[in-house]
């Protein structure tokens, strides 16, 4: 303990005979303690104030107050605004003056901060998908067949299946929960709650909680990416010619879950890539009505 110590004040000592100032306060928030800020907008509001749109927000750190120095940027139809603000307690309110009225706000777009990501800020990952606490298989209404023993595969990975997903989910008008979706007789309130995996390219109504399908020239594909509804939860969507490609194919996903995108052509050559999830904490701002 005493050596621990010692090593690290004789690097603090270098750094400030080059620096020439004092390190202590960033030692003692970086190296002594343990942990790092998990960022929140908690609130935002915006007014016009003669030609100029001010912006207000609540920014939280966690229960464990850092001093961090944070870059916000605001994004408009005339450009960006950029501003520092340094955060030094568990909550605090920051007013920016903007040019123009803005329509996105960023936080730590290029990760000055050393903190903690934001769910949508994590690549989404096979690996995400399957340590995810609602892991929800939705059967596909057509070619169950082909992939009956992936289904089976999940499911011994603790996903649970989801029967009779119709060709037109809506909202479901009895449930108080928001994100109920109604299929058929059957009401779902977890599905737009949970991690999904989706056989087959006809999951055509849950586009909403993928984004764009992108089954490119692949003869098997496993893609991962966020559910828009539900940033902390990913959506799979797993297409194949065959039973024999979706068992190449889950074989080698398996194996290698540290990826978004997977793709064979003809059960041979799989490829992986990773999805880029979103740069900084971004919100969307209301336009102020004129």
């Amino acid at each position: 303990q005493l050596l621990h110590h010692r090593l690290w004040d004789d690097l603090r000592n270098s750094f400030e005979r080059i620096a020439h100032q004092d390190l202590s306060r960033f030692f003692q928030q970086w190296v002594d303690h343990a942990g790092q800020p998990e960022l929140k907008v908690t609130e935002i509001s915006q007014e016009k104030r003669g030609k100029q749109t001010a912006v207000s927000l609540i920014l939280t750190q966690g229960s464990q107050p850092f001093r961090v120095r944070i870059p916000v940027t605001f994004y408009g139809p005339k450009g960006r605004q950029s501003f520092p603000v340094t955060l030094t307690r568990e909550t605090e309110r920051f007013t920016f003056l903007l040019e123009f009225p803005p329509d996105e706000v960023v936080i730590d777009e290029n990760y000055d901060v050393l903190r903690k990501l934001s769910p949508a800020e994590n690549p989404p990952t096979l690996e995400r998908l399957l340590a995810a606490r609602n892991l929800v298989v939705v059967p596909p209404l057509k070619a169950a067949a082909r992939y009956r023993e992936a289904i089976k595969g999940f499911t011994t990975k603790g996903a649970k299946i989801k029967q009779r997903m119709a060709s037109n989910l809506t909202r479901s008008p009895e449930a108080s929960d928001k994100s109920a979706i109604r299929s058929d007789k059957h009401t779902y309130p977890d599905i737009a709650n949970s991690s999904l995996i989706l056989p087959g390219w006809d999951h055509s109504t849950l586009k909403p909680l993928l984004g764009k399908k992108e089954p490119g020239d692949c003869s098997a594909a496993l893609i991962v990416r966020n559910n828009h509804s539900s940033p902390e939860n990913v959506v799979a969507m797993l297409n194949a010619a065959s039973e024999e490609e979706v068992s190449a194919l889950l074989k080698a996903a398996f194996a290698n879950p540290l990826y978004s995108n997977y793709c064979s052509k003809d059960g041979k050559n799989i490829s992986f890539g990773i999805a880029d999830g979103e740069r900084g904490i971004r919100l969307k701002i209301g336009r102020l009505q004129h």
